[in-house]
C-alpha cells in the first residue's frame, strides 16, 4: 500500500511541476504573455509617432509650395540641386564614425530571462523527482 502512495505522490507532484511550467514558463504561458504585450505597447507608441509625422507632413504640404517644400526636404537629405556651387573643406574625418550598436532592448532581455527561468525550472523539477525517487527507494529498502 506504501508502494502505491508513493507513485501517486511521485506522480502528484510531478504533475504539479508539469503544469508550473505549461502556465508559466510555456510559449502561451504568463511570462511570453508579458513580452508580447510590451511589444504590442512599443509598436502602438511608434504607430502614433508615424501617424504624427504624417500630420505633420500633410499640414507642411497644405500651406505651402509643394515643390519648394520637397526641394528643401531633398536639400536636407544631402542632394544637390543642379547648378548648385559645392564646397569642400579640408578639415573633415578621415573616417566615419563608428556605429555603437545600442544596448539590448528589455523584451530582449526579458526573452532571455525567460529561457534561463525554463532552464532553471526543468532542472529544479529533475532535481525534485530524482530527489522522490531516491527517497522513497531507501526507505523501502
Amino acid at each position: 500500500m506504501a508502494s502505491r502512495n508513493n507513485k501517486f505522490s511521485i506522480f502528484l507532484i510531478a504533475f504539479i511541476l508539469f503544469s508550473v511550467y505549461c502556465f508559466v514558463f510555456s510559449e502561451s504561458g504568463i511570462l511570453e504573455r508579458m513580452k508580447l504585450q510590451k511589444e504590442i505597447a512599443y509598436i502602438q507608441l511608434q504607430i502614433i509617432q508615424k501617424q504624427s509625422e504624417i500630420k505633420k507632413f500633410r499640414e507642411l504640404t497644405e500651406h505651402g509650395n509643394p515643390d519648394n517644400i520637397l526641394l528643401r526636404e531633398s536639400i536636407n537629405a544631402g542632394y544637390i540641386p543642379q547648378g548648385a556651387k559645392v564646397f569642400e573643406f579640408q578639415d573633415k574625418q578621415k573616417e566615419p564614425p563608428q556605429f555603437q550598436p545600442s544596448q539590448q532592448s528589455g523584451t530582449d532581455k526579458f526573452t532571455q530571462y525567460i529561457q534561463y527561468g525554463r532552464i532553471l525550472w526543468l532542472i529544479f523539477s529533475v532535481l525534485i523527482i530524482t530527489g522522490m525517487l531516491l527517497y522513497y527507494r531507501n526507505r523501502n529498502q
